[in-house]
């Protein structure tokens, strides 16, 4: 199945009919049909596009950038795009589902921004003392 240069990191929708791949050189990220097998649609992203999620609903993808200052958001219903300044360097993010909650690292300082996805607005940055948060998972029990 072909997508984009440089493929790194993926997310599948909540149906698993649709696989999102960040594609680091060509600065965007790949709908991949799972059925056909061909890309449904290609979003255009900041530099170096590489850790990626959806919302609880679907509606919404979120990307980092290794490359760039921002956050996109992008809204797969309509495909409007709005971002956030995230500096330095976003990495990796998780949707934290039912919290409403976004959690995205730096890739250059050791600290994880919590994001209100909706509004797209830093709710508090934590402080990792060293380090980067790489490939995040977050329990909510």
């Amino acid at each position: 199945m072909k997508v984009g240069k440089e493929s790194e990191h993926l997310v599948l929708d909540k149906e698993n009919k649709i696989l999102y791949v960040a594609n680091k050189a060509s600065a965007s990220v790949s709908a991949l049909d799972l059925v056909t097998g061909e890309v449904k649609s290609t979003y255009t992203t900041g530099k170096k596009p590489h850790g990626l999620d959806l919302s609880d609903d679907g509606r919404f993808m979120f990307i980092a950038s290794k490359g760039g200052e921002t956050l996109p958001r992008v809204d797969l219903s309509n495909n409007n795009k709005k971002s956030i300044d995230l500096k330095p360097a976003s990495y990796h993010l998780s949707y934290i589902k039912g919290k409403t909650k976004l959690y995205v690292s730096s890739r250059k300082n050791p600290t994880i921004w919590v994001i209100d996805p909706t509004n797209l607005t830093i709710e508090k940055s934590i402080n990792l003392g060293k380090g980067v948060a790489h490939q995040m998972i977050i329990r909510t029990e």
